[in-house]
């Protein structure tokens, strides 16, 4: 997509009084760290026993960024023969004992945190929050964070916006002052379904337009102060 400066859209906030943001929400697979390798590597592994043919890093890029066609329909079409139950036990515990073999945080994700201390910070992820903890602790990560979200953690995966409405709940944060980072579609939806405003970042997974529906759009993950900033 080129280099894609921060750029505003005004709507649908543009009849919105500007309030200052408390909470800034995290994706963390394309957002803060770079995942796909591993997931790619575990995935494959799973599907072995079913004598299917591996996917490709780009394949499993495009469906953790929100493809909606493509590997998943793939792997779990009729003539497949994969089962869902078993492969999801298998791609568990062999993720599992792989989460940080190929995956690293992306440039500048340690340094930016570190400039936005005094903002309050929650990771939201569609994988388990014991996963997402492991993976942040393991590059020192967690102590960056208020709280971590998975899709495990009772209240709906994205783009189901009920995890963010909960997170601002627990920290009694209005919607204005609340983002949601991410790269992909399902963070940009559920952002917008919950009222909060979003950020794109282009880096990750995310495939298509998606950024075109968020608030914000940047390239790097280092540009996120300068808009936290000035809202």
């Amino acid at each position: 997509m080129g280099n894609i400066l921060p750029i505003e859209v005004p709507a649908p906030f543009d009849y919105i009084i500007p309030v200052a943001v408390t909470l800034i929400i995290f994706d963390l697979d394309g957002t803060l760290a770079d995942t796909a390798i591993d997931t790619a590597d575990a995935l494959n592994e799973a599907i072995r026993p079913f004598d299917l043919p591996p996917a490709s890093i780009e394949e499993v890029k495009a469906a953790m960024g929100g493809a909606e066609d493509g590997l998943m329909h793939r792997l779990f079409n009729s003539e497949s023969g994969l089962d869902w139950p078993s492969f999801r036990s298998t791609f568990a515990r062999t993720y599992a004992a792989r989460l940080t073999i190929h995956t690293k945080p992306y440039p500048g994700v340690r340094g930016t945190l570190k400039k936005l201390s005094r903002w309050r910070k929650v990771v939201f992820s569609n994988k388990s929050a014991s996963l997402t903890v492991t993976i942040l602790d393991h590059f020192g990560l967690m102590s960056c964070f208020d709280r971590v979200l998975g899709g495990d953690s009772g209240s709906g995966r994205k783009p189901n916006p009920e995890p963010i409405l909960h997170i601002l709940s627990q920290f009694h944060a209005r919607p204005e002052e609340a983002i949601m980072v991410g790269d992909c579609i399902y963070d940009v939806d559920a952002g917008r379904a919950a009222g909060v405003r979003t950020v794109a970042v282009t880096y990750g997974y995310g495939v298509g337009d998606f950024a075109d529906k968020a608030d914000f759009v940047i390239d790097r993950f280092s540009r996120l102060p300068d808009i936290v900033k000035n809202l």
